[in-house]
């Protein structure tokens, strides 16, 4: 591309903000989340909103009816409920929008069917984090607009720690993290939301940081 004259410039979308974007000073990650959240709405509102699509003259769209994979190349006993593409991302979270109201009173409570199931397309990037971080700040939604921000808090924590291996090289420590992988800890609510993870490929968000929280401890 140099000998062509094309310039490559590589941007993040995956999260609002890369995960050194927000780095305090002495180059570690951010360990608390309230003060994190604090710098991330500071450098947020400061932040101009999207202009004019740059690229709408260049875009070419997948069609919305391209053909499943088949089932043999999805994971064994993996039901996905939720169709694919930035057409049925904005539908659902529309969806989601309707009953948002209560989402910060019933978002603790896994058997509530309150959730707004963005964080497939979020991680595949169906979607854009930074629209619907605008979106539901500008609503107020500001328990839900928590999620985006804590997604962003989690990555650069992850990148900080990278390397580190979770079972220490201690085979005790192997076997717990083997049995919490496979939902065979004895803690009955932490093994159901293993087992639903393994067969929905998806999971409450309270119960993400139950089981996460469970296995630091384990």
């Amino acid at each position: 591309m140099d000998k062509h004259g094309i310039a490559l410039t590589f941007v993040n979308d995956r999260s609002v903000f890369g995960k050194t974007d927000l780095t305090p000073d002495n180059g570690t990650a951010h360990t608390d989340f309230n003060r994190y959240r604090e710098v991330w709405l500071d450098r947020f509102s400061k932040q101009p909103p999207a202009g004019s699509d740059l690229f709408a003259a260049y875009r070419q769209p997948f069609p919305e009816n391209l053909p499943a994979p088949p089932p043999a190349a999805l994971s064994d006993g993996i039901f996905l409920p939720q169709n694919g593409g930035e057409t049925a991302a904005w539908r659902q979270w529309r969806r989601f929008l309707e009953q948002a109201a209560s989402y910060s009173v019933l978002k603790d409570f896994p058997s509530r069917k309150n959730t707004s199931l963005m964080g497939a397309y979020l991680s595949v990037g169906c979607i854009s984090p930074r629209l619907l971080a605008r979106e539901s700040l500008e609503r107020r939604l500001n328990a839900w607009a928590d999620n985006i921000i804590r997604r962003d808090f989690f990555l650069q924590l992850a990148l900080q720690h990278a390397d580190d291996d979770p079972s220490d090289g201690n085979p005790e420590h192997t076997l717990r993290l083997t049995l919490w992988q496979q939902g065979r800890t004895g803690i009955p609510i932490i093994d159901a939301a293993m087992r639903c993870l393994h067969k929905t490929g998806s999971l409450h968000p309270a119960l993400r940081r139950l089981s996460a929280d469970f296995s630091a401890t384990f």
